[in-house]
């Protein structure tokens, strides 16, 4: 997308993804659900790591399969953490950004 010289949405569309998020729900919105979808992300990972803890502990008959299948799902969503801030990264949505010291 092409803006004209001096145009006020041509310092702010420097990519195809920002320049589209600029247009329809703005940044702004974007980075947000970003976080609120890492924060929900990381709960659900600790509570699954908790519950299997939990049933390995409590060391009851069947509760081995319960904790193989909370580990597999604690392995799945962080995959799924892993997945969901490389897209972010790629759509321009999050930027690294170094440590001030």
């Amino acid at each position: 997308m092409k803006f004209a010289q001096g145009d006020p949405f041509s310092a702010m569309c420097y990519g195809f993804a920002h320049c589209y998020t600029a247009f329809t729900t703005g940044p702004m919105e974007i980075i947000m659900l970003i976080k609120i979808a890492v924060i929900a992300v990381l709960i659900v990972i600790v509570v699954s790591l908790f519950g299997a803890l939990r049933s390995l502990v409590r060391n009851q008959e069947g509760d081995k399969q319960r904790t193989v299948k909370l580990l597999a799902y604690r392995v799945g969503f962080s995959a799924l953490l892993l997945v969901l801030l490389g897209f972010a990264f790629a759509m321009g949505w999050i930027q690294p950004h170094g440590l001030k010291g």
